[in-house]
């Protein structure tokens, strides 16, 4: 959560309770998976207290979540505008622009963050996947290795780091970062199918339909992006 320190007159106290009822609200709808009216109770919460960072932020959020690239990018740069010493801001319009493919700005928000706070595990994770995306391999494992050594329970870093390794060629390597996403979180699917194109890789025939099938339980909605991969493996 963001928060930011003003001089308020009584109106303007008034004002910003107003504003954040809003904001409170929008929170709600967000959770319920309500994103027009998250979006319309932040952008009031604006028009009552233009200043409020975290009406921002959180709007940023949501234009986010429903592919609205440009205005998160734009509701994030207000907020650090508002609040520059915001680490949060920085890694989400980082990620924005890595979804972007626009990989200078993602790193150099990155850096930002970093700047603030040095032991920000999230942003090694999240420049880690940019570097993947852009191909650099042993940069992206690096940031992986980071975001572990920060937090050694984290599920998507481990399932990540496994998917490079994968891709590296280190087979086996990467079934152990499975196993370690699947112990800390057994209801990861994608760890799961993960786990199976590894093992089907390695010949393991048995134990990756085993995977698949979990992963299936857990979300079928994997199933053609499972049928899809295993088509075009072939057994070292």
């Amino acid at each position: 959560m963001l928060f930011a320190i003003f001089s308020w007159t009584p109106v303007a106290i008034s004002q910003s309770k107003t504003a954040a009822s809003y904001v409170e609200r929008g929170d709600k709808f967000h959770t319920q998976g309500d994103l027009d009216r998250a979006i319309a109770d932040y952008t009031i919460a604006i028009q009552i207290s233009p200043n409020y960072a975290l009406a921002y932020f959180n709007r940023a959020l949501v234009r986010q979540e429903k592919g609205e690239l440009d205005a998160a990018v734009a509701d994030y740069s207000k907020t650090l505008e508002i609040n520059p010493a915001s680490a949060d801001a920085f890694v989400n319009r980082g990620n924005v622009f890595g979804m972007m493919n626009d990989v200078e700005k993602a790193l150099s928000d990155y850096a930002s963050a970093l700047q603030l706070n040095p032991r920000l595990t999230k942003v090694f994770y999240n420049r880690g996947n940019v570097l993947f995306m852009s191909g650099d391999l042993d940069g992206a494992r690096d940031d992986f290795d980071r975001a572990l050594q920060g937090d050694s329970k984290y599920v998507l870093a481990y399932n990540n780091r496994g998917v490079l390794k994968q891709q590296m060629g280190d087979l086996r390597g990467s079934i152990s970062d499975f196993d370690q996403a699947i112990k800390y979180n057994p209801r990861h699917a994608e760890a799961y199918a993960n786990r199976g194109f590894a093992r089907l890789l390695l010949g393991k025939k048995a134990d990756a339909e085993r995977d698949f099938a979990r992963s299936l339980n857990l979300n079928p909605s994997l199933r053609s992006l499972i049928q899809n991969r295993i088509a075009g493996i072939s057994p070292q």
